[in-house]
């Protein structure tokens, strides 16, 4: 065994416990994240692998993954945005920079070690894709769970008491709310209303009596 398949074996036995255990548990943010981490380690251990094999073919595989990955972390930040809770999984940035830096590392250790050519480029080409990968998919999410959290402050805003309607407006703006002393008085506006029209109703009669 030669360096390239120990440190492929080494990302692999490293990176693929903590991922499988972040998509398996917490929350769906975290979970999004983890899958999309674990696109960009299988990724660069294929590349570490081809390199330690000298099989420059399994270097496609590594590109349809740098593809793959956060085109599926889009699509998963797509359908499931209903479902996506307020506020930024912890570490986000953590694992996004953790995942640019090691995908930069490996594709300089690689192309260094490999002759320049078209085998390179693609090497090269790969690497850029996966680091770009984790930016692009890292920002979508972020951006999808900053809209969740101001559209769930807008349905009760901080300042909101326990009678007040928050008015479905974008951006949480209440106009036009009601409290529960309002509603109250409107309620009993209205009983005096309508015995101030039983009143006129008794006058007009009394009116009409008279005259006859």
């Amino acid at each position: 065994m030669n360096a390239w398949l120990g440190c492929g074996a080494a990302l692999l036995a490293l990176g693929v416990p903590p991922v499988l255990w972040g998509a398996a548990s917490g929350p769906l943010p975290r979970r999004i994240l983890a899958q999309n981490a674990g696109g960009t380690v299988v990724a660069l251990a294929v590349l570490l692998l081809a390199q330690g094999y000298g099989r420059p073919s399994y270097i496609d595989l590594s590109l349809v993954l740098a593809l793959l990955g956060p085109v599926g972390t889009l699509v998963c930040v797509r359908l499931l945005a209903e479902d996506l809770a307020p506020g930024p999984p912890r570490a986000a940035t953590a694992v996004t920079a953790g995942c640019v830096t090691g995908s930069v590392v490996v594709t300089a250790a690689v192309c260094a070690a490999t002759a320049p050519g078209r085998a390179t480029v693609k090497l090269a080409t790969t690497g850029a894709l996966v680091a770009l990968g984790n930016v692009i998919a890292a920002r979508a999410l972020s951006a999808r769970l900053v809209e969740a959290e101001d559209e769930s402050g807008g349905r009760v805003g901080p300042g909101d008491g326990p009678g007040q309607r928050a008015c479905p407006c974008p951006g949480g703006q209440r106009t036009g709310t009601a409290t529960d002393g309002e509603a109250a008085m409107d309620g009993h506006r209205r009983p005096r209303t309508a015995m101030d029209g039983h009143g006129r109703g008794d006058a007009m009669s009394d009116d009409l009596g008279g005259s006859g």
